[in-house]
């Protein structure tokens, strides 16, 4: 069995600072300081809040806000550090699913990156729709088991909850909520397993199910009691059994007859995606070498990372502006002195001399055409240039970006052509 019993502890705010606890069942929260010594971090879910009473040394009863968060990773809290914690997403609410990263002790700092969606962009399931199909995987929907012993309904909204799926048992018998998602899952990963639940009336224990879909082997198995207002349920599971085509997690409701179970806002997601926020990142600015980008590689040095970006009024560009990988494959663009750019017809030169299309030659490129000549006299409609070798030769012309490479120069010899027309050798 792998249901983690994972300790809660509880975070009191001294009523003498006069802060205000702004946290909710459901936010991941984190700390990270560096004590001196050693880098102090803590990972947590909260999973309740509230406001404890505590007398002064008058005698007068002060608030003292607090919250009981489950350690997911990272420290053990203590009364003798620093318990300053910081939303970083919320495993369900949209409005509280963003926040922004400061630092200045992390490798590659300092920057301050923009996250959101951290805790459901990358959940394995998510559900919003109803459905009776729980042997096909689908992330997005609740599936109903019911043997003609009640039915089963869907609402986007009830009483202080989202994606809410309810089942109303009429009579005795079989009856589930079960989702099934594909499974990416291997050993050691750790799920968190986060949703709501109401019934109309109290069920003292109500089974739970996580592992195939066949149910031929469960990762874990456990009971939950249900009141009839919406309780926060949070579940972390530690995957000890090969992947296969699905996984599921099921309520069970057999012994729950006349009466309507309710599920709302779950949310099936791996610790490491909640723990680790690069895939988060919509932005970034300062010193962005710890961003790796599917297009542009590594990033370096200083500067701002970002999904969007929308200027208006002036904007001032002074060097390279390249749409496309980190090679500059794609269009690029100059910016900077416009007669500079002295080509008009780059894709097209006319040359005076002997200069025959090579069709067989790999453009580097990938546009415009090869030239092989002995004669160099490139005027007019051309490059402008009048240059005489009679060595052979190849240019090549990139209509995107003037960007040029002739065989059998010497680099000082392209320097020296290029660089006296203000072209890029």
């Amino acid at each position: 069995m792998s249901l983690i019993n994972y300790t809660k502890y509880k975070i009191s705010i001294d009523p003498k600072s006069k802060k205000i606890q702004g946290l909710q069942a459901g936010d991941i929260v984190r700390r990270q300081y560096f004590d001196g010594k050693n880098t102090i971090y803590s990972l947590m879910a909260v999973l309740d809040t509230g406001i404890d009473k505590i007398a002064n040394e008058n005698g007068v009863l002060e608030d003292s806000p607090y919250f009981v968060g489950a350690l997911l990773d990272g420290d053990i809290p203590s009364s003798d550090q620093v318990l300053d914690f910081a939303r970083m997403t919320n495993l369900f609410n949209a409005d509280r699913s963003g926040a922004l990263y400061l630092t200045a002790s992390d490798s590659e700092a300092p920057y301050m990156s923009v996250l959101d969606k951290l805790g459901t962009e990358k959940s394995l399931c998510i559900p919003f729709l109803p459905g009776n199909t729980p042997s096909i995987a689908s992330k997005d929907k609740y599936h109903a088991i019911l043997n003609s012993n009640g039915t089963y309904s869907y609402q986007k909204y009830l009483d202080g909850a989202y994606r809410v799926f309810s089942i109303n048992k009429t009579s005795s018998g079989n009856a589930r909520i079960k989702t099934t998602f594909e499974d990416t899952l291997m050993i050691q990963n750790v799920v968190i397993i986060s949703y709501k639940i109401k019934a109309t009336r109290s069920i003292a224990s109500l089974p739970f199910k996580f592992g195939y879909t066949d149910d031929s082997k469960y990762e874990a198995e456990g009971t939950v009691s249900v009141s009839t207002a919406w309780e926060y349920k949070f579940h972390l599971v530690r995957i000890d059994q090969t992947p296969r085509d699905t996984r599921s997690f099921t309520i069970v409701l057999d012994n729950a007859p006349n009466s309507t179970i309710s599920v709302a806002e779950l949310n099936i997601i791996k610790l490491s995606d909640i723990a680790n926020f690069t895939n988060a990142n919509k932005a970034t600015i300062g010193k962005i070498g710890q961003i790796v980008d599917p297009v542009f590689g590594t990033l370096k040095g200083y500067g701002v990372y970002s999904q969007n970006l929308y200027a208006t009024q002036n904007v001032g560009i002074a060097g390279t502006l390249t749409a496309g990988d980190e090679n500059g494959f794609s269009s690029t663009f100059y910016a900077g002195r416009i007669q500079k750019n002295l080509i008009r017809n780059s894709l097209e030169c006319d040359f005076q001399g002997t200069a025959t299309l090579l069709t067989n030659e790999n453009l580097p490129a990938r546009i415009g055409n090869a030239y092989k000549f002995t004669t160099v006299n490139m005027q007019g409609s051309g490059l402008g240039i009048s240059e005489q070798r009679q060595d052979c030769h190849v240019l090549y012309m990139d209509q995107g970006n003037k960007r040029f490479n002739r065989k059998d120069l010497s680099k000082y010899e392209l320097d020296r052509l290029f660089r006296n027309r203000g072209w890029m050798a």
